[in-house]
């Protein structure tokens, strides 16, 4: 199940970095749900898990604080701005539970890592063109900036996320 995680959890950063950098919220929603699936297979092996007291401390600390971001969003005069704050902390909740079942297994890990490093690499990659070609875009039609962005459609958007 590690593997299986892992290999989602990978798809869910590329489709996240490649189609999700937007202010439109659809473009969240496919690495969202690749992120559901590697969080889905990860839970039944994170119950399994032998637990240290040691942990107990880590899990008690991130409920309480993923309890109170969902308790400040909920209550939010700005719906649109608390979905988006929910948005990311199920995406930081899932990262967590995915990875902490991925660590431990070799291959499980080593899929994470060279997804990262490739996702890093591609993205170097579209700035070293962009640099050459400012209006230059992988995905999307324009960019909102001269300045080299990578997948993201403007150099200040890796801030929002």
């Amino acid at each position: 199940m590690p593997t299986i995680s892992a290999v989602f959890l990978v798809l869910s950063l590329v489709l996240a970095v490649v189609i999700g950098p937007q202010t439109r919220a659809w473009s969240w929603g496919p690495a969202m749900l690749a992120l559901g699936i590697s969080t889905a297979v990860a839970l039944p092996a994170l119950w399994k898990k032998s637990w240290h007291p040691s942990e107990f401390a880590i899990y008690a600390l991130g409920l309480l604080v993923a309890g109170w971001f969902a308790w400040r969003a909920w209550f939010s005069p700005v719906r649109e701005l608390a979905d988006a704050d929910l948005m990311l902390l199920a995406g930081a909740v899932g990262a967590f539970v995915s990875i902490r079942v991925i660590q431990g297994n070799k291959l499980a890990e080593s899929i994470l890592i060279w997804g990262i490093s490739l996702l890093l690499l591609a993205n170097v990659a579209v700035i070293a063109m962009q640099v050459a070609d400012p209006a230059f875009s992988p995905v999307f039609r324009s960019r909102a900036s001269v300045f080299p962005s990578g997948f993201y459609a403007h150099y200040n958007e890796a801030a929002n996320y």
